[in-house]
């Protein structure tokens, strides 16, 4: 019963068992959009929610300089760290969180979220490819027909695909969505799309 919990989603992140180098416990923990934010003793490390990988890590291997390890405070306004110790305070700035956010999405096939983490269209074309080469392969061949058209892949390399399986309608959908995409002053290539389309229109009919 949704009524029971105020818990919508929920992740456990791995922690190493007792016989991995016998594992310290992180001596304070937070959070943001992105990662976990764990301070041990002898180190601080950030580790991505998506990926489970330690992004960052700070190691304290001079005690007697740095004093114990105590704590960890976040000011999620000017989006800052602030460690302290038995003897100091250190302020960790954190900038760009999302920058490889869109690839950790991409690596989980989802795409959705992926596109909207791109920061530009090199990135946007990858995801996009992603996508595309998954519906294929699941013999969704409108469907990636449809991505197919939206990147920058070799038209010819496209069409290949499709007409080397038979999908005819997979093809046209392909022709129809690349137009779309093609600029009005590259009258060659709209030429030769609105010609082969006439012609599997024609096909079509004669069947």
């Amino acid at each position: 019963n949704s009524g029971d919990s105020v818990i919508v989603d929920y992740k456990l992140l791995p922690y190493p068992s007792r016989a991995a180098s016998a594992p310290s416990k992180p001596v304070s923990v937070s959070l943001t959009e992105f990662h976990f934010l764990m301070l041990f003793r002898d180190k601080f490390q950030i580790i991505n929610q998506l990926s489970e990988e330690v992004v960052f890590e700070q190691i304290f291997d001079q005690p007697r300089v740095t004093g114990s390890m105590r704590g960890l405070a976040r000011d999620p306004i000017n989006n800052n760290v602030f460690l302290f110790s038995d003897t100091s305070v250190y302020e960790i700035q954190v900038a760009n969180e999302d920058r490889s956010i869109w690839r950790c999405y991409l690596e989980k096939g989802m795409y959705d979220s992926a596109l909207q983490y791109c920061k530009d269209l090199s990135q946007r074309d990858i995801v996009q490819n992603s996508q595309a080469d998954h519906y294929f392969a699941e013999g969704q061949f409108e469907l990636a027909a449809r991505f197919y058209a939206k990147t920058m892949r070799s038209f010819e390399e496209i069409t290949l695909k499709f007409i080397n399986i038979g999908e005819r309608d997979a093809l046209k959908t392909f022709l129809i969505n690349k137009l779309d995409n093609i600029k009005n002053t590259d009258a060659t290539q709209l030429t030769m799309i609105c010609t082969w389309l006439v012609e599997l229109y024609l096909d079509k009919l004669n069947c």
